[in-house]
């Protein structure tokens, strides 16, 4: 793209195809920058395009950029399914953009889940973890970290906080990260399920654990 162009000649060229893959993240960005809000269509068409890096700037324009609400369930099912974990990542950041200071606890539940997956890729957990502070309205206790430590950055008081209306909750006395009890299941470390077995969820003896101080 070495002319310059106006927004309404690109949208033209992206609809005629004569975009590069390449250069579409570009082009969806400088639609967002202008608000080209008639491109909103076209960008939906791209939530299903072959390259991850469309797929991510779509989803980033319409959710992130222009917090279209229309775009929630979309942004769920993303983070649920899209194969590619830096698209599940900017799905993520898009629903609690889109949900930003509503405490809607349906997001929470699906985002915390996501943040306790050991399975998922460490970019998804954090940006689900980001994704709850801006549902809840709160800011990251630490900033935003490009390298990103559960133990470190996670404010795991707040996350108890948020836990706690659909499970029990306790301390581990290993590590002394919240344990999640959900019903009369077995307990679970968010913290050493990660650290000592990252593909699989460690059940934590009952005898060493502890309940967390109630209010």
């Amino acid at each position: 793209m070495s002319e310059v162009l106006s927004l309404h000649e690109l949208l033209d060229n992206l609809r005629e195809g004569k975009v590069a893959d390449e250069d579409i993240p570009a082009v969806l960005r400088c639609f967002a920058d202008g608000f080209l809000m008639e491109a909103g269509a076209d960008i939906e068409e791209l939530i299903s395009h072959l390259s991850p890096e469309v797929r991510a700037a779509a989803v980033e324009v319409l959710a992130i950029r222009w917090r279209i609400a229309d775009y929630r369930a979309l942004c769920e099912y993303i983070l649920r399914y899209d194969i590619n974990a830096e698209v599940r990542a900017v799905a993520a950041r898009g629903l609690g953009a889109i949900l930003a200071r509503t405490r809607d606890k349906d997001a929470l539940r699906q985002l915390l889940e996501t943040l306790r997956d050991p399975d998922e890729a460490r970019v998804v957990r954090y940006a689900a973890y980001l994704a709850a502070l801006d549902v809840v309205g709160a800011a990251p206790a630490r900033g935003v970290r490009e390298r990103f430590n559960l133990r470190r950055d996670v404010d795991w008081n707040l996350v108890e906080h948020l836990l706690r209306e659909s499970g029990d909750v306790m301390r581990c006395s290993r590590c002394g990260a919240p344990l999640i009890r959900p019903g009369d299941g077995p307990a679970w470390c968010l913290d050493c399920t990660v650290e000592v077995m990252e593909l699989s969820r460690v059940a934590v003896d009952p005898d060493a654990i502890h309940p967390v101080a109630r209010d």
